[in-house]
């Protein structure tokens, strides 16, 4: 069951949502643990403000994307680029980010992430926190149908063609496999979905390729969801 947490306007819930972040990169759990970062326009001011403060973060602190687009790295379209001042200040290895390799083209690149996260993962490390968006379709990371809402056979998957882009996407599989996910959606136009997903979760990709995990939680700032909080 996704839990929800409602906040009162999106500063607050952008406050809340630094300060997990920041929290997670810091915070020493004593083996190697990972944080899955997601795109899209809720956790990009987030992300820019961490590239200006100063932070010291855990030397066992791993980061990899919930999806990928295949687009050059310095593109305004990639995630990880997005986020690069943020890992710059952080002073992260770039041995620590595992990057989805857009060089390579979709399969090579999915293939490439795919093993790296399987060698991650069998050798003992967890991921403690993702973040996630949900689209106003339903989809989650690149999860856009049932197909892939329930694929299993890999920690990722090649998806082509959608909304513009080929991209490479995290599977369910992986999903299981965080400790915490947090799904944060601002914005009016997500309510529907929203309430949807709540209700109906098994309907849509995003509740499917979730299923699997019983520590999800919904932040958003949308006044309507307040009464199912």
């Amino acid at each position: 069951m996704i839990k929800l947490k409602h906040f009162d306007n999106r500063e607050d819930l952008n406050a809340n949502l630094k300060k997990l972040l920041i929290d997670q990169m810091c915070s020493d759990l004593g083996c190697k643990h990972a944080m899955m970062l997601s795109g899209g326009s809720t956790p990009l001011p987030i992300y820019k403000e961490l590239s200006t403060l100063p932070l010291t973060v855990s030397e066992n602190l791993h980061i990899f994307y919930s999806d990928e687009r295949i687009v050059a790295s310095d593109s305004k379209d990639s995630n990880y680029g997005n986020s690069k001042p943020m890992l710059d200040n952080m002073g992260i290895e770039s041995s620590k980010v595992f990057r989805v390799k857009t060089e390579l083209g979709l399969e090579g690149a999915q293939q490439q992430i795919d093993n790296q996260l399987k060698n991650y993962l069998e050798s003992k490390g967890k991921v403690s926190f993702g973040l996630l968006g949900l689209g106003a379709d339903g989809h989650t990371a690149s999860i856009f149908n049932k197909n892939d809402a329930l694929f299993q056979d890999e920690y990722t998957l090649s998806v082509k063609n959608q909304l513009g882009f080929d991209r490479v996407s995290v599977s369910p599989k992986l999903l299981a496999n965080v400790e915490l996910i947090v799904i944060a959606v601002c914005g009016d136009s997500k309510k529907d979905i929203i309430l949807e997903l709540i209700n109906y979760p098994k309907q849509l990709p995003a509740g499917l390729a979730l299923n699997d995990n019983q520590n999800v939680e919904l932040w958003t700032d949308i006044p309507e969801v307040r009464l199912f909080r």
